[in-house]
């Protein structure tokens, strides 16, 4: 990922990063990304994913019944702010 924006850190060294893909500064991407105990990048825990992959790995997340209720509320939340947004043209990147 080319110049990462920190997205949300979850402590622990834990952060969710979105920016210009690895493979494409035209596509963007979401990093879950870790740091290693020597406080640098852990390149072997830190996968990333293109923006237009998210959707289906959350529907097999639902579809398996594997994401919890308050997770589901948190992203349906999120979700539903997005679609208020893009519907009045006020979206952020």
């Amino acid at each position: 990922m080319k110049n990462p924006e920190i997205a949300k850190d979850l402590d622990n060294g834990h952060t969710i990063e979105v920016g210009p893909s690895s493979w494409d500064v035209e596509d963007f991407s979401v990093r879950n990304r870790f740091t290693n105990a020597a406080g640098r990048f852990n390149k072997a825990a830190s996968g990333e994913i293109p923006v237009y992959d998210i959707h289906h790995l959350v529907e097999v997340a639902a579809d398996r019944d594997y994401l919890e209720i308050p997770a589901m509320i948190s992203m349906m939340k999120s979700i539903i702010s997005a679609l208020e947004r893009k519907a009045s043209g006020t979206t952020r990147s």
